[in-house]
């Protein structure tokens, strides 16, 4: 069972599962987190051989070292998990449903609500779910941490001199990333596009939008304004490269500006991705099924082997996942409004294969 607490955000959620050993029918929780909402949760830390106590100099180390990711563009992501012993722990968890996935919403008094997703409850029932949803706060409150993870988007390094051959030939090469400016920023500068001061946009609308000496809006954030000023002001707009804070509907909007503008919008993202609207949004798309990263054999995938660095086959673990049935349905659906389906794989490091 998955239990997420919170927004969607990442930096908003606790994800929480529950999982039985099948050995001895014994359970344990997991907990996946940001550190500033984990670590307050955790009262101890396995150092690899036995549990001890996290006292405030461990935590002081944990935070100055997240501080330290930060500032690299990495994202920092703590793991921790407590063993249910009482049969009163025990029975929380056989209160949810078996492969469920529940979301915990946290209200400004601190009280919390769970809810199965996908489930309406009826309203006799509300009681019952802020008891489960008191039960599982205490849960996870005394956990034992198992340690942290630093996380950064990455790129290609092959993609920097594709975006180069697309803009050499007359083609404007666009990114849009769900993630903030700071993030889309650090996948751009590996894209190798320009990343200055005016050359990302938020489709987000802001509270205070950048202004020159002059007054004017520099660039505008969100739908609205970016119609607005490409209108009333300029195309600018219309012309950079990165684009943050694009959810799916944004993202279709702003192909409709760009039409609008009589542009000729190509569209090339993920099969496997709720893409269908933004692929049939666009004049051109090419849906994409990537396929699962192999891992080296000695490390596990612990690191990506570099270019130049190419490793036989025999030393590559691959796991065809995108051949599975059900991918390939769920791909080819996602796919209809594509004038192309590729197939994306790896092979020896840094080769990637594409396939049409």
């Amino acid at each position: 069972l998955a239990l997420s607490q919170g927004a969607t955000n990442l930096s908003q959620t606790l994800m929480t599962w529950f999982v039985q050993d099948s050995r001895d029918s014994s359970f344990q929780m997991f907990c996946k987190a940001k550190p500033k909402r984990l670590l307050p949760r955790c009262s101890h830390y396995f150092n690899g051989s036995k549990v001890v106590e996290l006292k405030g100099e461990d935590r002081q180390a944990l935070q100055r070292l997240v501080l330290q990711w930060k500032s690299s563009g990495l994202t920092a992501v703590a793991y921790s998990y407590r063993p249910l012993t009482s049969p009163a722990e025990v029975e929380v968890a056989g209160r949810l449903a078996r492969h469920s996935f529940f979301c915990a919403t946290e209200a400004a008094d601190g009280s919390h609500e769970v809810g199965e997703v996908g489930y309406v409850a009826p309203q006799e029932e509300g009681s019952k779910s802020k008891e489960l949803a008191s039960s599982i706060t205490e849960l996870q409150s005394q956990q034992v941490l198992l340690g942290m993870a630093g996380v950064k988007l990455c790129a290609s390094v092959q993609m920097a001199s594709y975006a180069e051959a697309l803009q050499a030939a007359g083609i404007r090469f666009q990114v849009y990333s769900t993630e903030g400016e700071k993030r889309a920023r650090t996948l751009g500068t590996q894209l190798g596009l320009e990343t200055g001061w005016n050359c990302l946009i938020s489709l987000e609308p802001k509270v205070e939008e950048v202004r020159n000496v002059m007054g004017q809006v520099v660039l505008p954030s969100g739908i609205p304004n970016i119609r607005r000023h490409v209108k009333e002001v300029d195309n600018v707009p219309l012309l950079v490269s990165l684009y943050s804070k694009a959810t799916p509907w944004r993202v279709q909007q702003m192909m409709g500006i760009l039409q609008e503008n009589v542009e000729v919008v190509t569209c090339v993202g993920s099969a496997l991705r709720p893409n269908f609207e933004t692929f049939r949004q666009a004049n051109i798309s090419v849906s994409v099924l990537v396929d699962a990263v192999p891992q080296c054999r000695r490390c596990l995938g612990r690191r990506e082997p570099r270019p130049g660095q190419l490793q036989a086959d025999h030393d590559l673990l691959v796991a065809n996942v995108v051949g599975q049935a059900e991918f390939q349905l769920s791909a080819d659906l996602t796919s209809l409004p594509c004038a192309l389906q590729a197939r994306h794989s790896y092979s020896n490091g840094e080769q990637r294969t594409l396939g049409v």
